[in-house]
């Protein structure tokens, strides 16, 4: 009966590599000592030994080095979380925004491209950005500074009031902004600087009616480049686990 197959993982080669160096650097030595006695005389053998040992000692100091560095290093982080799981919410609220910001970089969002403004985006566009995961977007201009935060209720509530996925942005915004809905700094979102703690923001975000998202920047203005943001579901989720 053939043997099913196995997939390795990526440490299982690892492991192999490591242990075949080991092996390898120990027969190698052996072999070389016991050919250098047989054979040749004793300045030989000694010759032999300062060119070998090194190099098989390089080898098995590489392996060691990054295994037991590997285990320090995430012994170091397993106990740093357990450190931040211990902290009460209030002693985790005067931590600083960038600790728990999702990075621009692995944000979804919209960019105006260069010369581009509200009138040149489709509703059907920005709605094509969303996914069970994704289910707010920015919407940044050129210079990826930050412009509006719109959620997924928002074209929802637009589509069931008799709106086309066809209208762009601006028609959007005007429509909604006479229902009293705006999604600009300070009403769909507020900015912070990055060197705010995370209490100190949450407490805008709740002063500001309406607003479940915080923006930060360098220094908390809608002139700068975005540097990430936080949800209400993500600081929630990162004060009260």
């Amino acid at each position: 009966m053939a043997k099913p197959n196995t997939v390795q993982t990526p440490i299982d080669v690892r492991n192999k590599v490591a242990r075949w160096i080991l092996v390898c650097s120990g027969t190698l030595i052996g072999a070389l000592a016991v050919a250098a006695i047989w054979k040749g005389t004793d300045n030989t053998a000694l010759s032999i030994f300062n060119m070998v040992l090194p190099v098989a000692a390089s080898w098995v100091g590489t392996v060691l080095a990054f295994y037991f560095g590997r285990e320090s290093f995430e012994s170091a982080n397993q106990q740093v979380r357990e450190l931040i799981d211990r902290l009460s919410p209030e002693e985790r609220a005067q931590a600083r925004v960038p600790q728990i910001m999702r990075p621009l970089a692995k944000t979804v969002c919209y960019k105006y491209p260069f010369g581009k403004g509200d009138t040149d985006v489709d509703i059907k566009t920005l709605r094509a950005k969303l996914t069970d995961d994704a289910s707010r977007i920015p919407i940044l201009d050129s210079n990826n500074a930050p412009l509006y935060m719109l959620h997924s209720s928002t074209f929802n509530r637009y589509l069931a009031s008799g709106g086309k996925e066809t209208d762009t942005l601006a028609v959007l915004l005007a429509a909604d902004k006479e229902e009293n809905l705006e999604y600009g700094p300070g009403k769909g979102f507020v900015i912070v600087s990055e060197s705010m703690t995370i209490g100190d923001a949450k407490n805008l975000m709740e002063q500001t009616p309406g607003c479940l998202d915080i923006f930060v920047t360098k220094s908390g203005t809608n002139k700068e480049e975005l540097l990430g943001w936080i949800s209400n579901i993500r600081l929630s989720k990162y004060l009260h686990k």
